[in-house]
């Protein structure tokens, strides 16, 4: 006896086989196919996160998202402690902590929590040996040379000196990508113009010409 050809259509009421059976239209040539990394090839961080962009959901996302950092970094946008926490960093290790943990019992041992970060005080005292004689050339350059200064002209300079393959800034001055950062003031680094202003003062920093808005 010859084996018969049933399918799951067959016995079905008509409308449910519209609803679940329906022929598919085929999908235009080219389509990306659901295709995951190959982990028989070993680890190649480059092709697995090149992979996103065809194993879908939120990988789908994220990699769409590498690929726009990959590929275009026109202007760079942050706070004051994004440039300040870049540069410390390179000067001395900053730990990694818990966001729980209490202010209040990590200050009376000289050790700062920026979120889940731990920066030790003496972190900071390196920062203001490092910073002042910059501080102190931008101010000469301002009086004999007629530089002015804005935010994004320090911060370049700030990636110039800091000179440290860590910090993303440095690679910013080395790409010539522009940072604007027009509250530059509102940290640590605010807290160090403030001490120079009373050792070398004068240093003008203008927001308002360092400032750009983009609207999208």
């Amino acid at each position: 006896m010859e084996p018969q050809n049933i399918t799951m259509a067959e016995g079905l009421p008509s409308d449910a086989k519209g609803a679940v059976l329906m022929p598919s239209d085929s999908l235009p040539e080219g389509t990306a196919q659901v295709r995951g990394y190959d982990f028989n090839r070993g680890i190649n961080y480059e092709a697995l996160l090149q992979s996103y962009m065809t194993t879908g959901f939120q990988a789908l996302h994220y990699g769409q998202a590498v690929r726009e950092v990959n590929n275009m970094v026109d202007i760079i946008v942050t706070t004051a402690g994004g440039i300040e926490e870049d540069l410390i960093k390179c000067l001395a290790p900053t730990y990694l902590g818990d966001f729980s943990l209490k202010g209040a019992d990590l200050r009376p041992k000289g050790i700062n929590r920026i979120g889940n970060l731990l920066v030790p005080n003496n972190n900071y005292c390196l920062f203001e040996d490092w910073v002042t004689p910059i501080l102190d050339q931008m101010v000469l350059e301002q009086d004999t040379e007629g530089t002015k200064w804005t935010p994004s002209k320090m911060i370049a300079r700030l990636g110039k000196e800091i000179n440290h393959p860590d910090s993303v800034y440095y690679w910013a001055y080395k790409n010539n990508i522009p940072v604007y950062s027009p509250a530059l003031t509102d940290g640590s680094l605010g807290d160090m113009l403030y001490f120079h202003s009373y050792k070398n003062a004068g240093l003008k920093l203008d927001i308002i010409e360092g400032t750009h808005i983009v609207f999208f």
